[in-house]
């Protein structure tokens, strides 16, 4: 009885490992994800740097090392940053409604095209998204290398903070309460 429990107790035990092993086997046959690949998996987001048969020890944005069991990364979703060449980007702007949402949009688009990394097929989609209590927000979805994504949508940011600047166009800021609201134009 008492030997009976202990190899209830050790097959358990093994349970869980093996099911790692089998996780582990079955990310290196299908592999999903490369040494190298940026992934979302498990709940945890980084680059891979090691797969073996019983964890994947992933390095987060902020470079610290992970361990993860292998299980837990079979059993959820997996997504590969890395794997596909082009990625899509969408930034958002608020706009004042006191000022020309035609002239906003030109702008937002001219910076785009300017910028020799956005890709021009498909084209950028460029127009006004919804209303808010002082102004619109404008949605600018475009396609970047996969290489440019952490960098390039910074920079436009930046060109398009100062495009409208030097055109006049202002940011749309909530009001709080007591506030006066913005005067028109």
């Amino acid at each position: 009885s008492v030997l009976g429990a202990a190899g209830l107790a050790v097959g358990l035990a093994l349970q869980g490992t093996l099911s790692h092993v089998a996780s582990g086997v079955m990310l290196i046959v299908f592999r999903p994800f490369r040494v190298g690949d940026v992934i979302e998996a498990a709940g945890i987001s980084g680059t891979v740097r090691s797969i073996t048969l019983f964890v994947s020890e992933i390095d987060s944005v902020d470079n610290v090392r992970i361990v993860v069991p292998n299980g837990l990364i079979w059993s959820k979703d997996i997504k590969n940053f890395s794997i596909n060449g082009n990625r899509r980007v969408e930034l958002k702007f608020q706009v004042s409604f006191h000022d020309d949402n035609e002239q906003a949009l030109s702008i937002v688009k001219d910076v785009l095209v300017a910028d020799t990394r956005v890709s021009r097929t498909p084209e950028p989609l460029i127009g006004v998204q919804g209303m808010m209590g002082e102004g619109m927000t404008i949605s600018a979805a475009f396609w970047l290398k996969r290489d440019d994504v952490g960098t390039a949508p910074l920079d436009i940011n930046k060109e398009v903070k100062a495009a409208f600047d030097r055109n006049g166009i202002t940011i749309a800021l909530p009001r709080l309460p007591g506030w006066p609201a913005p005067k028109a134009r």
